[in-house]
């Protein structure tokens, strides 16, 4: 979190290191439902338990220099990143823009 603030050029305060909602203490939020109360290392790098491909490859699309600016390993091929973007962009234009409203 030191790290992350120093990042946002905010003031390391010890309570970000204290899950909270809105401001008031909150047991966390894991992705199995593990209550905690402090930043916790066990989840770190399992993105690829919890998304998909395609959305890793669309996150890759948007964010590629991003990525390998901080570092960051490329993990899927930019053609392949392109087409999962294709195919999201196809279907979130067809699902909120380009509907048949009378159908």
């Amino acid at each position: 979190m030191r790290k992350v603030a120093d990042f946002c050029n905010l003031t390391f305060e010890p309570s970000l290191l204290t899950p909270t909602f809105l401001g008031a203490a909150y047991a966390g939020n894991s992705h199995e439902g593990t209550l905690f109360s402090g930043v916790q290392p066990e989840n770190i790098s399992r993105w690829r338990e919890r998304i998909s491909d395609d959305e890793a490859m669309i996150i890759e699309f948007w964010l590629r220099d991003v990525i390998e600016e901080f570092g960051y390993r490329i993990e899927f091929n930019p053609g392949d990143a392109a087409a999962a973007f294709s195919r999201f962009y196809e279907w979130y234009n067809c699902t909120f823009f380009f509907n048949d409203s009378f159908a």
